[in-house]
């Protein structure tokens, strides 16, 4: 019971030391022409696959702690960090947690990487320390081109089949001629024949025909 006692004390202590993750901040700072709040930031833990969105301030930072995240963070997780805003392979970089637990940095220049955000300047000849940019004077390149779709295959139209009678039989050949001295429709005209065995008269058919039927009762 003692060692027992001695146990559950044990957990009890460890915890909430387990239950809490040490701070590890990982941060971001960009600079670029024109304003440098707005940009979109992206950070995933790739172990995780967890990912948080964060915004530029007007200083171009941003900062997360991982230890807020919902699954924490270990020691070598790899931290990749995206700045969407982006149109170059220079605007990602990921960085692997130190065993010392030192704070993630990354400074970029986005000059080269991104179109700046040019400020909304007042319609009017004062100057303003804000609008000293040179957006205007900047090339951004263009959206590509978006590629020509191939003109989709047009199926032929499937044509209407008719019907399968079957191969024209003697017999058919008949009635159909029988049909037409008569001036009447396919169809219209039914031959029949009196069975001696049973003294009836039955109507003569294809298969009749074809299987001796209307030879062997009509004898």
């Amino acid at each position: 019971m003692k060692y027992l006692a001695f146990a559950l004390a044990m957990l009890l202590m460890m915890y909430p030391v387990s239950a809490i993750f040490t701070p590890m901040p990982v941060s971001v700072k960009i600079t670029n022409e024109g304003v440098l709040s707005g940009y979109t930031v992206e950070q995933t833990n790739q172990r995780t696959g967890e990912t948080v969105t964060l915004t530029t301030d007007d200083t171009g930072f941003v900062l997360y702690d991982w230890s807020n995240s919902r699954s924490g963070w270990m020691n070598g997780d790899n931290i990749k960090i995206e700045i969407m805003d982006c149109y170059t392979s220079g605007c990602t970089h990921t960085e692997a947690i130190k065993p010392s637990g030192a704070p993630i940095y990354w400074e970029t220049d986005l000059s080269q990487d991104a179109c700046p955000i040019c400020p909304a300047c007042p319609e009017d000849t004062t100057p303003y320390a804000s609008c000293n940019s040179c957006c205007n004077m900047i090339q951004c390149p263009s959206c590509p081109d978006c590629p020509t779709c191939p003109t989709c295959p047009t199926c032929p139209t499937c044509p209407t089949c008719e019907e399968c009678t079957g191969p024209v039989t003697v017999f058919d050949w008949m009635l159909g001629l029988v049909c037409a001295l008569l001036g009447l429709p396919a169809g219209g005209v039914m031959l029949y024949y009196f069975n001696r065995k049973t003294n009836r008269w039955k109507q003569v058919t294809d298969e009749r025909v074809a299987d001796g039927t209307v030879k062997e009762e009509g004898n």
